[in-house]
């Protein structure tokens, strides 16, 4: 399997001199609503938080498009490893605020029945897997689904997200390098999330 890189930002931050990727303006309409949504899904959540109502919340502001922009050129069985900072991804693939807010109170209407932490969100339903605690360990765990995707000859990837720390964990390197050397189908994303 081969694919070209899609660059279209330069080096330099400039945009590139093609025409960048063309959407649909259903799908520009769709990104922009997720954005928004995720937005207020943070503030809200925010509040919640600090009124103590919820116990942790880890937000995603500033970081919207580069998420959900990323998940949208997956497929619906692709499987997606996420950090903490990307709900979006969960509401561009039909998940409700309800049913993400419910996994944050861990209450009765939480699918996970509250046996999970807040912000640690998993839907099978989905292929989103349910975020670690301990940094850049969805790498090295998106890079082995991807390794078995590829055994089983399933046309799927993995993709995994992590903040600009992780680059400096064990798993990081641990899970680039077996991806690369085994040329498991995973694509990585990593957020600067200063």
């Amino acid at each position: 399997m081969s694919t070209e890189m899609v660059q279209v930002i330069g080096n330099d931050g400039a945009p590139a001199s093609h025409a960048p990727p063309q959407l649909a303006d259903s799908d520009l309409k769709n990104l922009y609503r997720v954005m928004v949504l995720t937005r207020m899904v943070d503030e809200r959540a925010i509040k919640l938080q600090r009124q103590g109502r919820i116990g942790f919340y880890v937000p995603s502001t500033g970081q919207e498009a580069s998420h959900i922009g990323a998940a949208l050129a997956l497929q619906s069985d692709d499987w997606v490893y996420p950090s903490y900072r990307d709900p979006g991804i969960t509401l561009l693939r039909g998940i409700t605020v309800a049913e993400l807010l419910n996994q944050c109170y861990g209450n009765s209407a939480d699918h996970t029945l509250g046996r999970q932490m807040p912000v640690h969100y998993s839907f099978k339903k989905i292929r989103f897997v349910s975020i670690s605690s301990p940094i850049a360990t969805q790498v090295v765990q998106a890079a082995g689904t991807a390794m078995a995707m590829k055994i089983r000859k399933d046309p799927h990837v993995a993709m995994a997200f992590f903040g600009d720390g992780a680059t400096s964990a064990n798993d990081f390197h641990t899970g680039l390098n077996f991806a690369g050397v085994f040329a498991a189908p995973c694509v990585f994303v990593c957020e600067n999330n200063d």
